[in-house]
């Protein structure tokens, strides 16, 4: 993939590989928007594709395009890590009133509730990302923790037993993970 820069290096198109033919093509215009999954994988695990490498930004910042809006990198706060890459905690446990919690000096403790009293831990993933709440829950000292288990437990008190059961399904996969995710219901 390359830029077509003009005599200003002013972009006026690409040249890109048709992945239908394999042909190699060139697209004129007057702008190009590089929109290509993001660069996900810079942090790690995380529940982006593990073929979100940002290679594609990166090369054409190389080539003098410029990167903007790398702010707006989808983060899931609520995810659950696996040995390849995390996998999401659904958002409807937590949109049908399930609390996302941790011990902290050996009693619960609602860190989402701490920074938002008024949805009860329910808070947008928008709001999550921006107080970066599991950032936020493993720099406070005293959490459930082991030497290889991080304890995030989500109370599930309010939903029906079917979406509970849908919810203890998707977190099958994750019954090797060194984190232990718990599921409380009464």
């Amino acid at each position: 993939m390359a830029l077509f820069l003009d005599d200003e290096e002013v972009c006026r198109g690409i040249v890109a590989q048709n992945l239908t033919t394999m042909e190699i093509e060139s697209f004129r215009s007057d702008a190009v928007i590089m929109a290509t999954g993001g660069p996900g994988i810079v942090f790690g695990k995380s529940t982006n594709s593990m073929i979100n490498t940002g290679s594609a930004a990166s090369i054409v910042y190389q080539q003098g395009a410029h990167y903007a809006n790398g702010e707006f990198i989808q983060i899931h706060p609520t995810a659950i890590p696996g040995d390849d890459k995390l996998r999401l905690m659904s958002e409807s446990a937590r949109g049908e009133g399930g609390r996302v919690w941790t011990y902290k000096d050996g009693k619960p403790w609602y860190f989402l509730e701490e920074k938002n009293t008024q949805h009860t831990g329910t808070l947008y993933r928008v709001t999550l990302q921006r107080v970066k709440s599991l950032t936020y829950v493993s720099s406070k000292k005293s959490l459930a923790s082991t030497e290889r288990t991080w304890y995030i437990s989500i109370f599930l008190t309010k939903i029906q037993k079917s979406l509970i059961l849908s919810l203890a399904e998707s977190l099958k996969s994750m019954k090797n993970s060194w984190v232990t995710t718990r599921v409380s219901c009464r």
